[in-house]
């Protein structure tokens, strides 16, 4: 069997870890490691999660804040697996979900595999389910329409893909993980598994990142500076677009605050 390395960036959400972890440890797909990277907490989220799992999880804690996209790149750095799956801290896996993307991936090739997910909110009811496949044939050109694949959480991908690909952009405060797709997708293929296979967390994400105009503002100049030359950049533009129309729509104090933003000085 093929190891996979489960990669789990959290801070200050012990009850949300341990919840995760579980869902990992009740996999069917038995060859894996848990790696849970702690962006500095300030809790007790290393007992927490010793208490929930002891040794079957390797626990590294990040002396200062350093955000998403570096502990999931220490995370990267430290595994040891054929496979990385990423798990954020407020979501969950159903039991099968690693045996069927190992199946997918032994039958593909090299290539990025991702899953439909449930949506819960706060009260654990399912309030949704998504999952969009690639509009064209051409994997890269779908990504730049729109970024289909989604949440962390259902991706899992080769371990060695990343020396040529390259890490999460830890510039990025916001679409770090499109961006890390577009990446992928230039030189790899992606496959889908229309299955609810994540439970996605709506509530807890909201109000965070998401809907920070000010961080999704220079995180999309500086997506967009970096795609400029690239074929498909009108889309990926278009698709920055529709990002913030929807979200605007979900929240219009985002929309103001976007527009806000939008006045502001150009930053690196």
């Amino acid at each position: 069997m093929k190891l996979v390395s489960v990669i789990i960036p959290t801070c200050d959400r012990p009850l949300l870890v341990v919840r995760a972890i579980q869902s990992v440890l009740r996999q069917s797909y038995s060859d894996r490691e848990i790696i849970v990277i702690d962006d500095a907490s300030a809790g007790d989220t290393q007992q927490q999660v010793a208490a929930c799992a002891g040794d079957r999880v390797r626990y590294i804690r990040l002396e200062a804040r350093s955000g998403a996209n570096a502990a999931r790149n220490r995370g990267i750095a430290e595994a040891k697996g054929d496979f990385i799956a990423f798990l954020d801290d407020d979501d969950t896996w159903e039991p099968d979900k690693l045996a069927e993307q190992v199946r997918a991936l032994s039958e593909t090739g090299p290539a990025l595999c991702y899953t439909g997910k449930n949506v819960i909110n706060a009260k654990g009811e399912r309030c949704g389910y998504s999952f969009h496949p690639p509009r064209y044939s051409d994997h890269c050109r779908s990504i730049m329409h729109t970024n289909f694949i989604g949440s962390t959480s259902s991706v899992i991908m080769p371990a060695w893909c990343f020396a040529g690909v390259g890490l999460f952009d830890e510039r990025l405060s916001a679409f770090q993980d499109y961006d890390l797709y577009i990446r992928f997708l230039k030189t790899y293929r992606v496959v889908g598994i229309n299955k609810p296979l994540v439970r996605y967390l709506e509530d807890a994400h909201t109000g965070k990142t998401t809907l920070n105009a000010e961080k999704c503002v220079a995180s999309a100049r500086y997506l967009l500076a970096k795609y400029r030359a690239e074929s498909h950049y009108r889309l990926l533009m278009r698709a920055l677009v529709i990002i913030f129309i929807r979200r605007s729509l979900r929240a219009p104090r985002f929309g103001v605050d976007v527009m806000r933003a939008l006045l502001l000085p150009k930053t690196a």
